[in-house]
């Protein structure tokens, strides 16, 4: 499975550079590459995670929440630049220092407290997190953002033109495809799985969600 881990890794970097070479002045590009390095770090931090000791797990699936969230808000800013949503750049910029400050802290509070993650436990089964007294909020502020660039997609294709409406439908779709992938390999088919190591390949294999929503993006760009 190691293989697969490292190829949709290593996708996401490629796709992410691919977008950043062909103009690195355009900020949309620089968002989506940092969008792609994230994810890239992502699956990797999520997939040593599975299997290393006690020592080491810990601080990887603080990483993981680290990484998970950090996505979120960069697809906040790539979603508003990429729409041009905000006409006021002012506000913009108000609106981008606001979310920072809510992304630095919550990573803060992720990789140096136990108020996200009070503790894990390694089972036979996997990892168990243990959701400490902000683990409602982290989910909240994970959530937030991607339902925000969500409405900023939709809001932004009636008022785009011919080429914008093409990309932000790749796009979409991207979305719905991956939401529709993570939830069957995540959620639907490990109830049906009775073994422990079928049901854990399945759940990895909803990295392809990921990079389906990535690859469509991509395409969109170029």
């Amino acid at each position: 499975m190691w293989i697969f881990t490292i190829l949709i890794s290593a996708s996401a970097l490629l796709m992410g550079l691919t977008i950043i070479i062909r103009n690195p002045n355009l900020q949309e590009n620089r968002y989506f590459f940092l969008l792609n390095l994230l994810a890239s770090f992502w699956v990797l931090s999520n997939y040593f995670a599975s299997f290393m000791g006690h020592k080491y797990a810990g601080p990887l699936v603080g990483i993981d929440f680290g990484t998970a969230i950090g996505m979120s808000y960069i697809m906040f800013f790539f979603s508003a630049t990429f729409t041009g949503i905000f006409k006021n750049k002012q506000k913009f910029i108000l609106y981008k220092r606001f979310a920072l400050a809510i992304l630095l802290s919550i990573e803060f509070i992720v990789l140096f407290t136990t108020l996200v993650i009070k503790k894990i436990v390694i089972t036979s089964a996997g990892i168990d997190v243990v959701p400490g007294a902000l683990y409602v909020v982290y989910t909240l502020l994970l959530i937030l953002p991607i339902v925000a660039s969500a409405y900023f997609f939709l809001s932004s294709y009636y008022r785009s033109n011919i080429l914008k409406k093409i990309q932000i439908k790749f796009i979409a779709f991207g979305i719905m495809l991956a939401a529709f992938i993570l939830i069957i390999t995540n959620l639907v088919l490990p109830r049906f799985i009775s073994s422990i190591a079928l049901a854990t390949v399945v759940q990895e294999s909803g990295y392809l969600g990921l990079i389906t929503f990535l690859g469509l993006t991509t395409y969109s760009m170029i």
